[in-house]
């Protein structure tokens, strides 16, 4: 069973040897913040519906990109002869 501080941890761990990932943690650590500020600026009133919608599109945008880049890895993997656990096709 995989306990919440694991998954909070495996949201900072690179994918090749476990160790903490700079990219992870900067995405993390960017995304708390601008949340933080848009949900300030939604309590003070002063959020406009620019900024809002600016935040939402980046933040669906992130996402499809991360998804859309990891697609591309597999397929490049495949293409070259690698399934995706990392084990050689050809054996």
């Amino acid at each position: 069973m995989t306990t919440p501080g694991r998954i909070l941890k495996q949201l900072f761990e690179s994918a090749g040897d476990g160790s903490v990932s700079l990219s992870k943690t900067m995405k993390a650590v960017g995304f708390i913040v601008v949340t933080y500020v848009v949900l300030l600026q939604a309590h003070r009133g002063t959020l406009s519906g620019e900024i809002f919608l600016m935040y939402f599109g980046l933040v669906v945008g992130n996402d499809q990109l991360g998804k859309w880049q990891s697609i591309k890895r597999e397929k490049i993997s495949v293409e070259a002869g690698v399934v995706p656990d990392g084990k050689d096709s050809t054996q």
